[in-house]
């Protein structure tokens, strides 16, 4: 698995990060509702992200997403059928290397306390926790 940039203009790669983004076990883990195609082509086009393809090497097709925001805010969707291969913690290990070269101090992620996998692969890639949450209503 490689990382590639994703292009602006490119509206299929758009469209992947929409699909991961929307797909049901992704909405779950990262707590957000699906959002309308509008919603995501007008963040694709005005926030200063940074994003690319996990991409697989062999095939060239297009395995996951990762996402940096100018805050240094991480998220990457692995795509549903390849969950549990480890791609994750990849990603996770690819994004430091990326950071540091783009001058990022460091790198910040929120987990949702049920999102096992997500943890798991956090911790892999070297990343620590640092927040705690609690439900109060």
């Amino acid at each position: 698995m490689i990382l590639r940039a994703a292009h602006i203009e490119d509206m299929d790669q758009c469209r992947y990060f929409w699909e991961l983004r929307n797909e049901r076990e992704a909405c779950l883990m990262s707590r957000r509702k699906e959002i309308p195609w509008e919603v995501h082509t007008k963040w694709w086009w005005e926030t200063g992200d940074r994003r690319w393809l996990a991409v697989d090497e062999v095939t060239g097709d297009m395995v996951g997403t990762l996402r940096i925001a100018p805050d240094g805010v991480v998220s990457i969707v692995v795509d549903p059928k390849l969950r549990g291969l480890g791609l994750g913690t990849v990603m996770l290990q690819e994004a430091k290397v990326i950071a540091r070269t783009a001058g990022f101090k460091h790198l910040y992620a929120e987990v949702a306390a049920e999102n096992t996998r997500s943890q798991a692969a956090f911790a892999k890639a070297g990343w620590c926790p640092v927040l705690w949450e609690v439900a109060v209503g």
